[in-house]
């Protein structure tokens, strides 16, 4: 049954078409070629013994590059089961068309769908726009990646919840969206890129949220890096039963061959 829910969800995009926060400027790409790209990764995993469990994921990603637009649709799908109980259900997917006016001003447009069994969220339905502002752009170093970029995101969007609650709770609000990306590379051996958004219902200034993701990375050597994640999120108003933050930090390596 699942692995026809995730084969459907699939489909359904690459036909286009918080809680539950995305972090969308993570899955934005800049530097890609002109034209049409697109990809699909299907994943699953089956484990047995003294664990037992299965698991698939499905990711997409579409991108339709011009000159003076881009667009993409990014969709993820995830189910996890072990020990006859759902450890993870989830699955989003995100739309935007982003025209560039100049080297600071980038008018753009969003739809975005998705569900979290894990916090209690049915459905989520936005749609919204805004303006992103290239607050800085600058190279350090002559022909050195060597940098530090700035941007602020500032917009407002529909947004319809549905809370798998008893009775079934369904908001419809409009928020204002905002979102503030900074991208430091003072040399080629270490990188920081910290993303922050900031949504508030616009008649009720309490019912906001906080999603900040945060990547360090350093190379240990040319091929071997050192990569520490920092993810926190806030609802000042989740659903019952839920903590009004998540604070997740994963550290590693990456080998580069």
């Amino acid at each position: 049954m699942y692995l026809i829910r995730i084969l459907t969800f699939l489909l359904l995009a690459s036909s286009f078409v918080v809680y539950s926060q995305v972090n969308t400027e993570a899955i934005r790409k800049s530097k890609i070629n002109e034209g049409f790209k697109s990809r699909i990764d299907l994943l699953f995993g089956l484990n047995s013994g003294n664990s037992e469990f299965i698991s698939g994921e499905g990711r997409l990603r579409i991108d339709y590059i011009k000159p003076a637009y881009r667009s993409f649709i990014v969709g993820e799908i995830a189910y996890k089961e072990g020990n006859k109980a759902v450890i993870s259900d989830k699955a989003f997917l995100h739309g935007r068309f982003i025209y560039e006016i100049d080297s600071l001003l980038e008018p753009e447009f969003f739809i975005q769908k998705e569900y979290n069994d894990f916090v209690l969220l049915t459905d989520r339905n936005l749609i919204g726009g805004g303006i992103r502002i290239s607050i800085s752009k600058k190279d350090f170093v002559t022909d050195s990646s060597a940098g530090f970029d700035a941007y602020l995101g500032v917009g407002a969007m529909y947004e319809m919840e549905e809370i798998n609650i008893i009775p079934t709770h369904i908001t419809e609000i409009i928020r204002s969206t905002n979102y503030l990306t900074l991208n430091w590379k003072p040399s080629d051996n270490f990188s920081i890129n910290s993303v922050t958004y900031f949504q508030v219902d616009v008649n009720r200034l309490n019912d906001h949220r906080i999603l900040n993701d945060t990547r360090f990375q350093f190379s240990i050597t040319e091929s071997v890096k050192f990569v520490f994640n920092l993810n926190y999120r806030f609802d000042k108003e989740p659903p019952e039963g839920v903590k009004e933050y998540d604070l997740e930090i994963k550290n590693g390596i990456t080998l580069e061959l």
